[in-house]
């Protein structure tokens, strides 16, 4: 069983604690808890949610303007993420369309007032 705290709700616990059993032998093992891969994890499930603690959102903004990107454009993101330094230029490219794209659905918004 792994418990983990909520990567948006001010906990100061960043270690959790993992349960397993190796034949007869109960074994435990300490983990760190990444905020940010969590709050990726769950934007892809489609749960966009703003990171409280860092003030982080989601890559495409989701979690403040209702606007969701595609599936397979968070799944490629979330791969970029944990493929770490390898995976700068994905992320880079996903955020600057992403970001375009909210510009524009707020200009446009502005324009047409």
């Amino acid at each position: 069983m792994v418990t983990r705290p909520k990567a948006w709700e001010a906990v100061e616990a960043t270690w959790w604690m993992e349960a397993t059993q190796v034949g007869e032998v109960p074994m435990c093992e300490f983990k760190q808890f990444d905020p940010r891969a969590h709050q990726l994890e769950e934007w892809v499930r489609g749960n966009p949610e703003h990171d409280k603690i860092n003030d982080r959102c989601c890559p495409d903004h989701s979690c403040c303007d209702g606007d969701l990107a595609e599936k397979s454009l968070r799944l490629e993101y979330l791969q970029a993420y944990r493929d770490g330094e390898e995976g700068h230029t994905v992320r880079i490219r996903l955020k600057a369309g992403f970001l375009a794209k909210c510009l524009l659905k707020k200009f446009s918004e502005r324009i047409s007032q």
